[in-house]
């Protein structure tokens, strides 16, 4: 359900390569044609040129940025996933970007820009097995993804350092939840798919010790993930509810936590019980326990009495 097309265009040019070099010229073109010849300024030295394509915005605030420094930290405000593309013809569009150096010295000059998406992609099967098995049966009831970064950066590079977009470490939100069955079908009726739309998210790498079980555990701060949320029948009073939740950490790997741009993310995870993490290694049970009705229970809070003497 993606739009792959170039629709419209932004084209920056900076007076040199650095962040402190100011913005020579912003041109906007509501739309794309690969035969159009742009307009440049001429340079003796080294110029950035930067393409932000598919904004839908003639008037976006970084066209009136003083500086590279300025247009590198410009983003739009995450709120949802609503707020990171575009719909065209009911295909999601994402912004795309890309960058150059060059002295432009000479008329007539081609310049070749590898366009990238400024966000990821991530494609969720979930499959529920419980039901089929002796487990205890876990009804799903609810998907979402947290710790989101609530910004979404006009410019990603991971060619130029760091910075480039700096690690983001300001507020985060959570997606509002999806219903288990707003998920696509799959084979059987405990199987959804879901898509997510996420900016890019650089937390990190983390050396989790030789036990994939603890990638929740030694997750940097801010890191992605998905929650999934469901109950089950409390085995001794059937008619309470227990929750029960798991958090998936994203990443590339065991050991890495990234969204990059331009990146697609794909995720089979399986439910096989309330919370065997010998079997499987990404799910956290947080569910509530009434210790104050069991047998055994042996903590209290006491509620002094306030009268005096007493």
């Amino acid at each position: 359900q993606e739009d792959n097309e170039i629709h419209n265009i932004w084209v920056l040019q900076f007076r040199g390569t650095t962040a402190a070099d100011s913005l020579r010229e912003a041109r906007y073109y509501k739309s794309y044609d690969p035969t159009q010849m742009y307009k440049l300024i001429a340079s003796s030295v080294p110029n950035r040129v930067v393409i932000v394509a598919n904004t839908f915005d003639s008037l976006i605030a970084f066209s009136h940025c003083a500086d590279m420094a300025e247009f590198i930290e410009s983003y739009r405000t995450v709120r949802d996933e609503r707020s990171l593309d575009s719909i065209v013809a009911g295909k999601h569009c994402a912004l795309m970007s890309a960058y150059q150096d060059v002295t432009l010295n000479e008329a007539g000059v081609t310049l070749n820009f590898n366009l990238l998406r400024t966000i990821c992609k991530v494609d969720v099967t979930i499959t529920n097995t419980t039901k089929e098995t002796t487990a205890t049966d876990v009804d799903i009831k609810s998907v979402t993804v947290c710790s989101v970064p609530s910004r979404s950066f006009f410019f990603n590079s991971y060619s130029l350092p760091n910075r480039y977009p700096a690690v983001f470490n300001g507020d985060r939100i959570s997606y509002p939840a999806m219903n288990w069955t707003d998920g696509t079908p799959g084979g059987n009726d405990e199987q959804r798919s879901f898509t997510f739309y996420l900016p890019v998210n650089k937390s990190g790498t983390a050396a989790v010790p030789g036990n994939p079980l603890q990638r929740n555990a030694y997750a940097p701060d801010g890191a992605t993930y998905i929650c999934i949320r469901g109950t089950y029948d409390d085995p001794v009073d059937p008619s309470i509810k227990r929750p029960v939740e798991y958090n998936i950490m994203l990443g590339d790997n065991d050991t890495d936590y990234n969204l990059l741009p331009n990146s697609k993310y794909n995720y089979n995870i399986t439910i096989d019980d309330i919370a065997d993490t010998q079997t499987d290694s990404r799910q956290v049970e947080q569910a509530l326990v009434d210790y104050c009705s069991q047998e055994h229970a042996n903590t209290y809070m006491i509620h002094p009495s306030n009268v005096e003497g007493t």
